[in-house]
């Protein structure tokens, strides 16, 4: 070994953190319960009015609502002015609830033409009920310039709604096309409301949620319309019209009432006894004007479910005639018990280095994959005790120099997973062990129903990535992200089906990766134990190390043995990655090698095209296809070369640093750059001091 490195004896040690050391220990896994009441309503409970009926209800594609309570109301010429025809005041004769006053066109003469305007103006968002009793239309009415209908319009502009009825078409949604004339733009329409005895509907009628909700018998069912583009129906506050024409018609409308509420959940079962938590509950629907909801924990005190109870609040939002009310609905709630973890206590041990026989570590070209396995000699005569499985363990490799001082370094970390031990001979006893890096608990880790699943949408990528650690039990003291992750962030979607929301059964680190991906991330492990995001197939930007062939070169740099191979067989000229965006589009990502292509004098000239191809599934955006197109031409332009190094162990040296190889003599530059794309280190109990090297997979960079 010559004199100029002072390197004499390699080293290593494999530290053993017991049960509890090296992470936190969980003191309580979390509940993530995302609930869609659309599925769960029925089974929780709602508060109810003196009469006992429930103050709140659930309706199909609106969501959980406060009940409406129809309050009959007087219709006169206080609050209403009218034009053409004959008008009147008058009272059903059937008497009780319902003898409240309609406003009432007697004028049967044909081919009359009336209104009514409200002296009022209805808040925007309006709930309220109105009742039609149709007289029967003069024989002599000229139906081609005046056909019989009747409408009662609200809003205003291009936000101003009608619901109709006309002879040949029945009962309709319509909307003002806004041109100042009569006939008006057909949205959908309804179905035939109930009728009482003398022939008289009552139709319901509420704007939430971006549609328009009619009910015509009496709340129990409801039909729900949105513009025929598909856009969101706003109706402004505005005054509201009765018109119509070729009839006698009676019009009243009605008040619907609205009360607080309380909705709770029914119990979620967790299997973990909590005595104390810290639980959040957030609702999500929408609250026009100052309406309102909010959710609390409604879990007992001690015990092993969760609940949440949500209430509910209307608003009055008009006094006249009478009070008008906005009124809030949900669609859905999440429950949070974020985890919580005891301090780490406890410290390794080093049970096996006296008697560590060989070591190895395997860092595959995947930035998440990482192994370790190491024997150790037993005595035969002592029984093999201990519980390691699953147990975190740190190994360091290193030198003893020659002045008496060590130097470590860490090489891995991770849990062992395959403990074992073998006799081969009388007096002979080996152990051995596999350890898979910090990614094994999280690969064997899936969404179960007692935690829940995690909803991310409307995160940036760095967030719903730390989320996932702490569904694993991990803080963000175990990560590094790249700055990137914080750059995007994901749409929120429909509350009952959120954009980003895992399935029960999904696997959490899967979910990591696809997380990373949309960034143009991915994911790896580090030697120290740590999660990092690096863009795909990163290289670093300036060399960090050279190698040396010469056998003269200090040890520390030397080449011991080197494979060299160009791979054109596998190259490629052009590469391209597709898929398609947010919005459906298509999206492509795609480079060329044109000295692959038309320059002879390069030596990388094929002289026609080998295209790669790559189809991402899933949603993608232009910088991960960016990404996933670099990562391409890094691994298939030509040419395909590469190097397999045997070196002295140096761990200032990772995957994907950027290195030079010197004096190779097979054609290669000594200025020519290379990527380390795997390492494999091997450790021996070998006093020569030739026991600690290191196998690095090269690729060589195209300029």
């Amino acid at each position: 070994m010559p004199v100029t490195d002072n390197r004499v004896l390699p080293l290593a040690s494999v530290r053993i953190y017991a049960p509890g050391a090296g992470d936190p220990v969980s003191t309580d896994p979390g509940v993530w319960w995302w609930d869609v009441l659309r599925h769960s309503y029925r089974f929780g409970t709602a508060s109810l009015d003196t009469a006992g009926r429930p103050k709140l209800r659930y309706i199909e594609g609106l969501g959980l609502t406060c009940q409406e309570r129809l309050v009959w109301q007087d219709t006169t010429t206080t609050h209403w002015t009218t034009t053409g025809g004959l008008w009147e005041a008058r009272k059903p004769a059937d008497g009780g609830n319902t003898r409240t006053s309609r406003l009432v066109q007697y004028q049967t003469a044909a081919n009359t033409a009336w209104s009514a305007h409200s002296t009022f103006r209805a808040p925007h968002t309006p709930a309220f009920a109105f009742s039609v009793l149709m007289g029967a239309t003069p024989p002599d009415n000229d139906e081609a310039n005046y056909p019989t209908y009747c409408r009662l319009e609200f809003g205003s502009g291009s936000a101003r709604y009608a619901i109709s009825w006309n002879r040949d078409g029945g009962w309709a949604l319509l909307r003002d096309p806004g041109d100042g004339g009569l006939d008006w733009n057909e949205v959908a329409s309804l179905p035939e409301p109930a009728s009482d005895a003398w022939g008289e509907v009552l139709w319901y009628v509420r704007v939430a949620c971006g549609r328009i909700w009619v009910s015509g018998d009496r709340g129990w069912s409801w039909e729900s319309y949105a513009n025929p583009d598909g856009s969101a129906i706003f109706v402004p506050g505005a005054t509201m019209t009765w018109r119509g024409q070729g009839m006698a018609c009676a019009f009243g409308l009605h008040q619907l009432s609205f009360a607080a509420g309380v909705y709770t959940s029914p119990p979620r079962e967790t299997q973990w006894y909590r005595t104390l938590r810290t639980c959040t509950v957030t609702p999500f629907g929408n609250a026009p004007g100052n309406s309102s909801y909010t959710g609390a924990d409604g879990s007992p005190a001690v015990g092993s479910t969760v609940a949440y109870t949500l209430t509910l609040t209307p608003a009055v939002a008009a006094t006249l005639p009478w009070n008008w009310y906005h009124v809030p609905d949900v669609q859905a709630a999440y429950l949070k018990v974020m985890p919580t973890r005891a301090a780490t206590v406890g410290s390794y041990t080093t049970p096996f280095d006296s008697a560590l026989l060989s070591l190895d570590i395997e860092e595959p070209i995947e930035l998440s994959e990482g192994t370790a396995s190491w024997t150790v000699w037993h005595d035969f005569l002592t029984q093999f005790s201990g519980i390691y499985g699953a147990q975190k363990v740190q190994i360091l490799a290193g030198h003893l120099r020659d002045d008496d001082s060590e130097e470590w370094d860490t090489l891995f970390t991770g849990y062992i997973v395959e403990p074992g031990a073998r006799a081969e001979r009388w007096g002979e006893k080996v152990l051995s062990f596999t350890a898979h890096n910090l990614a094994w608990r999280l690969k064997g880790d899936r969404f179960d129903d007692l935690r829940g699943t995690p909803v991310l949408s409307g995160m940036t990528v760095n967030a719903a990535l730390d989320e996932l650690l702490a569904y694993n039990g991990l803080d963000t003291t175990y990560r590094s992200w790249h700055p990137d992750g914080d750059a995007i962030a994901f749409g929120v979607g429909d509350y009952e089906d959120p954009a980003l929301w895992p399935k029960v059964g999904d696997s959490v680190w899967d979910w990591m990766e696809r997380l990373a991906a949309y960034a143009g991330l991915e994911i790896g492990v580090t030697r120290d134990g740590g999660f990092v995001t690096l863009p795909i197939d990163y290289v670093a930007d300036t060399v960090s190390y050279t190698w040396y062939a010469d056998p003269s070169s200090n040890a520390a740099t030397r080449i011991r043995s080197a494979r060299y191979v160009q791979k054109v067989s596998e190259g490629r000229t052009m590469v391209e990655a597709r898929g398609y965006g947010p919005n459906g589009e298509l999206l492509v990502a795609a480079l060329v090698d044109a000295d692959a292509e038309a320059n002879t004098a390069s030596d990388r000239y094929i002289g026609f095209r080998r295209a790669e191809v790559e189809c991402v599934s899933g949603v993608v955006t232009a910088a991960m296809l960016g990404r996933i197109a670099q990562a391409l031409a890094r691994d298939r332009l030509v040419p395909m070369f590469e190097a397999d190094l045997t070196v002295p162990v140096n761990p200032n040296v990772t995957r994907r640093a950027r290195v030079q190889v010197d004096g190779t003599t097979v054609g290669i530059a000594d200025t020519a750059e290379f990527v380390v794309r795997e390492m494999r280190h091997h450790w021996e109990d070998d006093p020569s001091g030739e026991g600690l090297v290191t196998t690095a997979g090269l690729q060589r960079l195209v300029a």
